[in-house]
């Protein structure tokens, strides 16, 4: 660099001015024993799109531990802008490990702001346990080896969809064997 590269007047092409209505949820997953971890930023703004855009989308880089967001298309992120914040969407998140020893890990909110998210309630659903957990509330443990999980978790923001029906415990019968 010289100083002819120099701006001297206000740089409004690194940040603008403009204020962005913009809610980021930052997901971490962390392994206590060998101090190892990993932070995924999604993002959502009126400004882009659920689709891969190299000025917004970061790829994720290889590490012992990994929580990314992947796309349909195959791209693996660690920050995924998608379009404005609606308490319907859902998105994955995968994991991968290097360790190869099970190990016990914990997903957790690592921080989340935008008038949006701020009321939201942010449920991870664990796809190879079947189990939910709110994480607004508390955070979610489960051990692993060495593995690669492809979209095994979904987090959503409503818990109408994760509901049971109480009509569907009327179909319900329980008989003890023997009978006596």
């Amino acid at each position: 660099f010289n100083n002819a590269m120099r701006v001297t007047g206000p740089n409004d092409s690194y940040r603008s001015s403009e204020p962005v209505n913009r809610d980021r949820l930052w997901m971490h997953v962390a392994n206590d024993t060998y101090g190892l971890g990993s932070t995924a930023l999604i993002g959502f703004t009126e400004n882009t799109s659920d689709g891969y855009t190299t000025s917004e989308d970061v790829d994720r880089l290889p590490t012992p531990v990994s929580l990314y967001s992947e796309l349909a298309t195959g791209e693996e992120l660690v920050v995924n802008a998608l379009g404005t914040f609606e308490t319907s969407d859902a998105f994955y998140l995968s994991f991968t490990t290097q360790v190869k020893e099970i190990q016990d890990y914990r997903i957790s909110i690592q921080a989340m702001d935008g008038v949006n998210l701020e009321n939201a309630s942010v449920y991870l659903i664990d796809s190879l346990t079947g189990s939910v957990t709110n994480l607004t509330e508390e955070d979610y443990t489960f051990q692993s080896g060495e593995a690669v999980y492809h979209k095994r978790f979904k987090v959503v923001f409503e818990n109408s969809a994760l509901g049971i029906n109480d009509s569907d415990l009327d179909f319900v019968s329980l008989y003890p064997n023997p009978t006596q």
